[in-house]
């Protein structure tokens, strides 16, 4: 389709699509029963597939044949409602789930919300909310704080389109907005860092009546094993298998994670022998658990290391390996790092490299400790 060319749909009357500069926009003209008529947006060829646009115009059509005018509404609502309240329905109906609870990413839109967006936007219209004004605000946060300026965005696109689907608009201002390109992150713990972090953990594990002893075997799994946070929040123990290799006992976790839909290959996670030792000296796991972000911050605090997050320690559990004499693609495979090229070279890499690299790490780290 050239610029400005239209394209009327034949399987949906009314339905057409209409080239502009930004790309494909579909567009719906009815006729309410007073005569007016009506062209609400519906829908983005970027964003949402013709089967779906065409389901959604039959919906609206549907409502149209029994006398209601859709587009009317939109707008009214759109001159009543404000983002605060737009808010505070997507929490309850989406937010604030258990797939979200148990990840602690509920407990982070909030605060991201209640800190950046709701501040800018809480009594804003949704009629005034366009392009410009969403853009303008996102790059206000470029510069302060890039990486909370694209989940922020990310949570208002989420209100909007749940705004869409419910009727309130007809379209999602933020569908346009691009999100920042950020630079690749290399921190890691260095080895400083690591030994104080070790004995605070340490600490924590051998008093018992210490309430963190979770949350330290949440960080302590992550240096241990290379596991994505998420991969532990959402973990069932009962699922790791116990194995007895050499007099010491490891365990296997064996699940469908980040990697899985882009490899068809399981993920795993290599529980070393002194981490599962842990385990049953304190009684306690971490899967399940939520991310210990306030034992973090403490952490962050008594090392002097603001800029240390807790997926950075993902990253030093691989530069140990590394500097170790692991090889990059045995790392690769430990913190499940697939893709088509790489999964035919990892699939094959048997459990027992997997259980002897995750060792030598763990033997490093050790020593760290003083062990």
């Amino acid at each position: 389709m050239e610029i400005g060319e239209t394209l009327w749909d034949d399987k949906v009357k009314c339905l057409h699509a209409r080239r502009g500069k930004r790309g494909v926009v579909f567009f719906l003209f009815y006729r309410t029963r007073s005569g007016k008529q009506r062209r609400p947006k519906i829908g983005t060829l970027s964003n949402d597939t013709v089967d779906l646009v065409r389901k959604r115009a039959r919906n609206i059509m549907a409502r149209v044949y029994l006398g209601e005018d859709p587009k009317g509404m939109w707008d009214k609502s759109r001159e009543d409602i404000t983002v605060s309240p737009l808010f505070e329905l997507v929490w309850e109906e989406y937010w604030n789930k258990p797939q979200f609870i148990t990840t602690g990413w509920n407990s982070k839109v909030q605060s991201l919300c209640n800190k950046y967006v709701l501040p800018k936007f809480g009594e804003t219209k949704l009629s005034d909310l366009c392009h410009q004004v969403i853009n303008d605000w996102h790059q206000s946060l470029k510069h302060t704080n890039p990486s909370a300026g694209n989940h922020c965005l990310s949570c208002l696109s989420t209100m909007l389109r749940f705004a869409r689907d419910r009727g309130l608009v007809s379209y999602n201002a933020c569908d346009t907005v691009k999100h920042y390109t950020l630079p690749s992150r290399n921190r890691f713990a260095t080895g400083n860092e690591l030994t104080k972090i070790l004995d605070i953990l340490n600490e924590i594990i051998i008093d018992p009546e210490s309430s963190d002893h979770t949350g330290a075997l949440f960080l302590y799994t992550i240096l241990y094993t290379g596991a994505r946070p998420t991969s532990i929040s959402r973990g069932d123990f009962s699922k790791v298998q116990i194995v007895d290799q050499g007099g010491k006992l490891y365990g296997i976790y064996e699940f469908s994670g980040k990697s899985t839909n882009k490899s068809a290959q399981k993920e795993k996670i290599i529980l070393p022998a002194d981490l599962i030792n842990k385990y049953y000296d304190t009684g306690s796991h971490p899967f399940g658990s939520k991310m210990p972000r306030r034992l973090w911050a403490y952490i962050q605090e008594e090392i002097d290391a603001p800029d240390l997050w807790i997926r950075d320690l993902r990253r030093t559990f691989a530069t140990i390996g590394l500097s170790s004499g692991i090889g990059l693609d045995v790392v690769g495979e430990l913190l499940n790092h697939k893709n088509k090229q790489t999964t035919s070279i990892y699939a094959k890499l048997i459990d027992d490299v997997r259980v002897s690299a995750v060792e030598n790490i763990a033997d490093e780290l050790q020593k760290l400790r003083g062990d």
